[in-house]
Order: C-alpha cells, then structure tokens, then sequence
C-alpha cells in the first residue's frame, strides 16, 4: 500500500512540475485596502484609516525581478473627540511611487509578488480649522517607504486576484502644525518624535497584458 501511495505522489510532483507556468512580462495592478495608524502616539489614536488605493504599472524579467512605477492615494479621518475644540475632517495624501520587487509562480494559479514601493507624497489636511485660519487645506509633504506583499489566486492566464500587506513609513513627524490647531494635549514632547508608520490590509487585483507561458521540468 505504502508503494502506490508513494508512486501516485511522485505522479503527481510531476504533473505539477510539468504544467505551464504563466511568465508575464507587463501587467497593470489596482490595490485597495484598509491603512491601520500606528505611529508616532499622537497620530495612532487621533488619526483612524479611511481607505487606501494604488495603481501601477509593472514589469518583470523573465527570472522573476521586476519594476514597477504608479500612484497612491489614502484618506485619514480625525478622531474629533480626542482633540480639543472638537476639530472634525480628515488628511488626504496623494503620491507618486516606484517599485522593485519579486514575482513567482508557484503553480499556473498561485503567485506571490515581494516588493518595496519608495516614492514622495503630499498631504492636504482639511478640517474646521484649517477652513477657519486660511479657508482651504493645509498642505505639507514628505517621502514614503512602503515594504509589501500580495499573495495572488489566478482566475485565468491575464486576471488575478490578491491579498495584500503592506506597511508604509512616512518621513514626517505628526503634530499640531498637521491639523492646524494650537496644541494637542495628554502626550509627552517624547510622543511625538517617531515618523509616521501604518499597515494597510487589503486585496488586489492584477490585469496581465499579453499571453506568454514556459514549460516547467
């Protein structure tokens, strides 16, 4: 019994290895997903995630390497009540990205893409105060580092879909200056010295442009 068990596998191991894997050479990909705040303090818990969404572009060598070049989007709602004079609103911030990662077939319906997108983003955070000071957002900027991976079922050769994890750190320090308001209290100077840092769960989805497939031994 143990020797057929044994004989069907290795079957098996090889019909797998022998199937045409999808080598896809461009593609477009869309990932929307749900940013989580973490840090500094003062942003963790006034600052709730609305939504994020990216799309881009991307390129990948025959061996797997590929590059990739899109735009992000996100929106951050204030949590008014913790903030004094009940300032309600939110921060938009809009960016442009490069990507370099790693794409594998495993089987012609299961992939996994490794990647950092490295890209510079500009806020606009609009709420009662900004409106009351100067009558529109208040802007700033700064770069973005963003390490991710999407864990990818096939539907077909050109249309797959993906959970994605990403986690994106922010070159800038979250304070009062950000929402426009005198001061936030309950935090320590110390509160606010770490960079602004969020995980983004999510799912995607990805359009391969073209048909091109190898034969695995």
């Amino acid at each position: 019994m143990k020797r057929y068990i044994i004989v069907i596998f290795i079957f098996l191991a090889i019909q797998v290895q022998s199937q045409e894997l999808f080598r896809p050479s461009h593609s477009i990909k869309v990932d929307m997903g749900l940013p989580a705040s973490q840090g500094n303090k003062p942003y963790k818990f006034i600052m709730q995630g609305l939504f994020n969404v990216s799309t881009y572009y991307q390129y990948s060598l025959p061996f797997g390497l590929n590059f990739g070049a899109g735009g992000n989007f996100n929106y951050f709602t204030i949590n008014e009540f913790r903030i004094p004079g009940m300032v309600s609103g939110g921060i938009a911030t809009l960016g442009g990205f490069g990507k370099l990662g790693y794409e594998r077939f495993f089987t012609p319906k299961i992939a996994t893409d490794f990647g950092v997108k490295f890209g510079y983003s500009y806020s606009f955070s609009n709420n009662t105060r900004t409106k009351e000071l100067i009558g529109k957002a208040h802007t700033y900027d700064a770069p973005y580092i963003e390490p991710m991976v999407n864990l990818y079922l096939m539907a077909d050769e050109q249309n797959g879909f993906s959970l994605s994890v990403g986690y994106v750190f922010r070159g800038v320090k979250f304070n009062e200056t950000h929402l426009m308001i005198d001061e936030i209290t309950g935090y320590e100077p110390k509160d606010f010295g770490g960079i602004t840092h969020f995980l983004i769960v999510g799912f995607g989805y990805t359009y391969y442009i073209g048909k091109k497939s190898q034969t695995t031994n």
